[in-house]
């Protein structure tokens, strides 16, 4: 069954409805998911979820890869990110999910949108919200990890307020070379400049990550841009 919109958009539907017919968001993801022809929006979740690129892309990420996620906001690229950790964790990977961005319970609710409860199921699904979140953090959590873990970070603004733009940049090359040591898939999600115009292109690029020009970006393997529902990943040479 086809959606009539993308699944990000449908999201923000649903937190509309919730916020303007004051219903708990279950029951308005709910209501959204039934209008398209599911039973509820976990039916929805797990139909879309088979057609969507996360599966994909996990398996086009090579072990040992730091790798840039950037899209504006509302675009999904922490749905997608979710739908990857998601989908590491299924295959029986280690899988972390660090936000500084949401607390634990906006988190779950993230992740139970997609149709799952980590805190019921998918043993080696790990949600992090500590506000000491940052690269030497996050090695301290995936140091003694074997399997291939599979790491997101949200995102890299944060921990760049956080710290200084300089201390990010040693970060990021810390978390590269754990990534190397441990055959961790690290993404960190990303912003994206405002001053994106989408007229010239499909999709932003590395030139548009909001503050791309305090940062080395070369140290990302890959990176990945997402706009309007299109979906481009890339070598960063």
């Amino acid at each position: 069954m086809r959606l009539s919109t993308p699944i990000y958009r449908l999201k923000r539907r649903a937190r509309l409805l919730a916020r303007k017919q004051n219903l708990p968001l279950h029951r308005s993801l709910d209501a959204v998911a039934q209008k398209e022809g599911f039973q509820s929006w976990a039916h929805l979740a797990a139909s879309a979820a088979s057609r969507q690129p996360a599966n994909r892309l996990l398996n086009d990420l090579r072990s040992g890869d730091l790798v840039l996620l950037g899209a504006r906001p509302g675009h999904g690229k922490t749905m997608l990110s979710a739908e990857m950790a998601i989908e590491a964790a299924r295959q029986g990977r280690p899988s972390f999910f660090f936000s500084l961005q949401d607390n634990r319970s906006e988190l779950r609710d993230r992740f139970r949108e997609l149709g799952v409860d980590p805190g019921r199921e998918l043993p080696t699904l790990q949600l992090d919200t500590s506000d000491d979140i940052d690269a030497a953090y996050i090695i301290d959590r995936t140091s003694e990890i074997s399997g291939n873990p599979f790491v997101v970070i949200d995102y890299l603004q944060v921990i760049g307020e956080q710290n200084d733009w300089q201390s990010l940049d040693r970060q990021l090359v810390e978390l590269r070379a754990q990534a190397k040591r441990t055959g961790a898939v690290i993404v960190v999600l990303s912003q994206i400049d405002r001053a994106f115009e989408p007229a010239g292109s499909t999709v932003p690029d590395v030139a548009n990550v909001r503050c791309a020009d305090q940062l080395d970006l070369s140290v990302f393997g890959h990176a990945c841009f997402l706009h309007e529902g299109q979906i481009e990943l890339s070598a960063i040479a």
